[in-house]
Parts: structure tokens; sequence; C-alpha cells
């Protein structure tokens, strides 16, 4: 009796062990190396900016309202408020992909290319500093990585 006690109790010890083993992943983003940043628009396109849409995505991000915003007349030398977004970092990451829309004092509207990227590094705390310049390009500054710049292609 005390042998298929002990057997029985090995087996059942056995079995816990290896549902933690099995089930020890973090669920949500968290499982998938999410890490959360912010970003921040500066205005020093020497102009009032009517409108500023930026939106941050990635290919594991699941939230279609994660890191998009919309800054109205964003005065020069300016600094928006944080804008806080998902991005991964690490082995087989995907790319931080960035849309920017800028609307000028004078209603010319100004847009990046389709698929720009530019990618937070491990190295980086999460703040990202996106700068607009007198010639109306964009310059992406990390904490301790190397920056990114784009230029704004004109609409018609």
């Amino acid at each position: 009796m005390k042998l298929i006690l002990g057997l029985f109790i090995v087996i059942v010890c056995l079995s816990a062990a290896q549902t933690e083993t099995v089930d020890t992943e973090p669920q949500g983003d968290a499982r998938m190396g999410a890490k959360h940043g912010r970003y921040f628009v500066v205005n020093s396109s020497g102009q009032v900016l009517q409108r500023v849409f930026v939106k941050h995505h990635t290919v594991k991000n699941h939230d279609p309202n994660s890191g998009i915003t919309t800054y109205t007349n964003l005065e020069n030398n300016q600094l928006s408020h944080p804008t806080p977004f998902i991005y991964y970092n690490g082995a087989f990451s995907p790319f931080d992909h960035w849309y920017l829309e800028v609307t000028t004092q004078n209603g010319q509207i100004y847009k990046t290319k389709t698929n720009f990227y530019c990618n937070v590094s491990i190295m980086d705390n999460g703040d990202v500093y996106i700068t607009i310049d007198q010639n109306l390009k964009l310059k992406f500054t990390f904490s301790s990585s190397s920056s990114c710049t784009e230029e704004l292609l004109i609409q018609n």
C-alpha cells in the first residue's frame, strides 16, 4: 500500500512539474517581448504647424490605437506632450514603422514615404524625439542608438 501511495505521489509531482514547464510563458504582449515607450514631436520648422498626425506600428502590435495621435497648432520650438507606444527589440524583432502627415501654416500637406521604419534599439530607454526641421525633414532621436532622418514628401 505504501508503494502504491508513493508511486501516486511521484506521478502527481511529475505531472505538476511538467505543467509548470509547459505553461511558463507570460500572457499578452509581454510574451512577445513588448516594451512601452513614448514619443514626442519637436517643431523646429520655423512656423506653426496646423496639424501633425503620427502613427507608430509593428506587425506584432495588435492594438490599432496604440501609438497614434494628432497634434494641432504646434507652435515653433514647441515640444508636444508624450504619446505612448508599444515596441519590440531583440533577435527577430519587427521593424518600428512610422507614418507622419504634417499640414503647414499655409495648408500644404507633407507625408512620409510608405513603409518608412526607424527602430528603437535594445540600448534605448523607449523615449523617441521626432524633430521637424526648417526643411521639413524628420529626425528621430533615441537615448542611446543612432538617429534616423527622413524627408517629408509634398502631397498635391
